[in-house]
């Protein structure tokens, strides 16, 4: 299993975010996203965050978090107002 967090602030960014998964210029090992915990503000257009995901052939696995979400610093960040964070994964298909 292979991991990575994105956060963005709107859906073009995830799509751009999910090419620079998979391209080994960027220097990180690529990897084929197949799940995805997605934690979105409710001002985030999540049917269009679940369209980009799903036609990426990446299942999805909605959270809330009541506008909490620690990364490296815990207890600096929040999920803002208009963005999301997600972690997607890489797991084999047995």
């Amino acid at each position: 299993m292979n991991a990575r967090s994105i956060r963005v602030s709107d859906v073009a960014e995830i799509e751009l975010a999910l090419k620079q998964l998979s391209d080994p210029s960027t220097g990180a090992i690529p990897i084929k996203p197949t799940l995805a915990i997605v934690f979105a503000s409710v001002k985030m257009d999540i049917p269009a965050i679940s369209a980009v995901l799903t036609d990426a052939g990446i299942a999805i696995f909605g959270v809330t978090t009541n506008g909490e979400f620690i990364d490296e610093t815990p207890g600096k960040e929040r999920v803002r107002p208009a963005e999301t964070w997600n972690c997607i994964i890489s797991l084999p298909v047995a």
